[in-house]
């Protein structure tokens, strides 16, 4: 939909000088500013369809073709398709919303179920007897399986109670000489576990869950560089850096996109069939990708894909442990 020039030949977006209909230094149209509704919602249309092009192509070659967005990439043919970084937002932005919801129905039921039911006396006066026998037998080495099975029946006592007090907690511990209270990480543990469920009740695995993957996303602008990093480990000739980043988000964005299919498949459609598979596929393509993009046989891509996943999936571990730790040191 073109209009009618403006009179004046200078660019109302940089002030520079226009020759034509398009500013040569900025790109923008040098037309009238004002604009009718139906123009509004014709650069709607040809955005989002333009977008929509976009985003099936690109997302057709990256599933299809393994390696080849970072080759076209890399060789400077980019105008078909998505940027990597904002392909990888908002590919990963859809899983872990997908993810955190379709657990979060998880939890919930967890959570509901427990709240208001009936405690369970046999266990209750199971575990009392089994505290009065070992406090009759005055053995000192008893003393750790007495705190336990304390603590499991403050659980039992207090499950569903939204007021349960961390004191009642404290007090348990106040009975045990200062040599047998628990200390160090135990100590930290109960006391942290005994605050949470004081402050939140039945609510707080899930609570606790919800936090989790809520850091998840800012973990992983940790992990894609690190990733990229292991490749320029093995990959040390012929490539800067930056490639290796374009790869990273590349292959997180298919591995990303691969997992929420999967997890909607198994949610909408109950089928399970590529859950037992989804790792096998993604390392697959992992072997098929490298070998595309840095042009080594089959069996040096294998065999490098073999020890990258096995750094990288120590380094999620080591990632996550840390996230963890986190969210139920500071909630």
């Amino acid at each position: 939909m073109k209009r009618e020039l403006r009179q004046e030949n200078i660019c109302l977006n940089c002030g520079s000088v226009v020759t034509g209909r398009y500013c040569s230094e900025c790109g923008q149209e040098n037309r009238e500013p004002r604009e009718s509704f139906g123009e509004l919602l014709y650069h709607f249309f040809s955005d989002f369809t333009h977008f929509d092009s976009k985003f099936f192509t690109t997302i057709k070659d990256l599933v299809i073709h393994p390696g080849f967005l970072t080759k076209e990439y890399l060789s400077g043919k980019r105008i078909r398709y998505l940027h990597p970084i904002r392909m990888y937002i908002f590919i990963s932005f859809l899983f872990f919303i997908s993810l955190g919801l379709l657990n979060k129905d998880r939890f919930s039921n967890i959570a509901n179920n427990n709240v208001g039911a009936p405690h369970n006396t046999k266990v209750l006066q199971s575990l009392r007897h089994s505290v009065d026998s070992l406090k009759l037998s005055g053995n000192p080495a008893d003393s750790t399986a007495i705190r336990t099975l304390q603590y499991q029946i403050l659980f039992l006592e207090t499950q569903g109670e939204k007021n349960m007090k961390f004191e009642q907690f404290d007090s348990i511990q106040q009975t045990l000489p200062p040599s047998e209270r628990p200390g160090g990480i135990e100590g930290f543990i109960i006391n942290r576990f005994a605050r949470g469920k004081a402050q939140y009740g039945t609510q707080y695995a899930q609570i606790l869950f919800e936090k989790f993957m809520h850091d998840i996303p800012k973990a992983m602008f940790f992990l894609l560089p690190l990733f990229a990093l292991f490749l320029k480990w093995f990959y040390r000739k012929g490539h800067y850096y930056s490639d290796h980043a374009i790869f990273s988000l590349h292959f997180h964005s298919l591995a990303f996109l691969l997992m929420l299919v999967t997890f909607l498949l198994d949610k909408v459609f109950h089928v399970r069939f590529f859950e037992s598979y989804i790792v096998l596929i993604i390392f697959i393509y992992l072997v098929s990708a490298l070998r595309n993009v840095y042009k080594r046989s089959l069996v040096r891509s294998f065999f490098k894909a073999v020890w990258i996943s096995i750094l990288y999936s120590f380094s999620i571990l080591i990632v996550l442990a840390i996230v963890g730790t986190i969210v139920f040191a500071t909630l």
